[in-house]
């Protein structure tokens, strides 16, 4: 039986949100620069605005390029990156770490030896409004698959 253990809105966080964020702060920008709504004697935020806005671009297209969206079945994890699936065991999890700083929050998965995506897996849990149990589940499950090495 297969468990998707990655958020419905992996999809809106990994293409949505940085399309309308390139597009809509892009478009910002550049009205900024080419129209003449601020007056000349305030402080001009041209500069300031194309900084955020690659910073932020920059940003977002890094984070979400590395989303994947990842099934539990079995004694192996399916990643898939919307273009490819891989089919990972258990045992190649060495450790998961969970990051609270960003939000929404977002699981790594370390691995070796090394897959088709690296050596780390970054998704996003399905959201739990009181605390996510799913980091100390599979550290459970990985450990019980294995032969005691791993996390």
């Amino acid at each position: 039986m297969n468990r998707k253990l990655s958020s419905s809105f992996t999809m809106i966080y990994k293409y949505l949100f940085p399309f309308f964020w390139v597009v809509g702060f892009g478009l910002a920008t550049l009205t900024l620069w080419f129209s003449r709504i601020i007056p000349p004697e305030t402080q001009n935020p041209k500069g300031q605005f194309l900084i955020i806005w690659i910073a932020g671009t920059s940003f977002l297209l890094w984070s979400s390029r590395r989303l994947k969206t990842v099934t539990l079945s079995h004694d192996h994890l399916l990643i898939r990156n919307y273009s490819k699936t891989i089919k990972l065991p258990l045992s190649s999890v060495k450790d998961i770490t969970e990051s609270w700083f960003n939000r929404p929050n977002i699981v790594k998965l370390h691995i070796y030896p090394s897959c088709d995506f690296g050596n780390t897996i970054v998704f996003i849990p399905k959201f739990r409004m009181w605390g996510n149990p799913l980091v100390p589940e599979l550290k459970e499950l990985i450990m019980s698959n294995s032969d005691g090495h791993n996390i």
